[in-house]
């Protein structure tokens, strides 16, 4: 999850009146190609309606906050267990994953 980016284009809006502008306009998929975002994070973000700062920014928390719902769900500690075995890490002595 690209979190950082997320946090640095919503930064950059608030900074700048013509990216602001721009990115509350049509020149969206222009402007978010700068960022390390995820293609599905590009998506939600292409999609999102918003006619304020205010809008868009509560929309990109809601994408980082369903990112994180969606990892942590799935970061469990067998999914941990597993990648320790594919690289041969141990793992005896870390909680949850003996």
């Amino acid at each position: 999850m690209s979190v950082r980016g997320l946090q640095k284009l919503v930064g950059k809006a608030v900074i700048s009146d013509n990216f602001r502008k721009g990115i509350l306009g049509e020149r969206r998929a222009e402007l978010v190609g700068g960022f390390d975002l995820e293609p599905d994070e590009l998506v939600s973000l292409l999609s999102l309606r918003a006619e304020t700062l205010a809008e868009f920014a509560g929309a990109v928390e809601e994408i980082i906050n369903n990112r994180r719902s969606s990892f942590s769900m799935s970061h469990t500690p067998e999914l941990s267990s597993l990648a320790f075995e594919r690289y041969n890490l141990p793992v005896a002595g870390l909680p949850g994953l003996e």
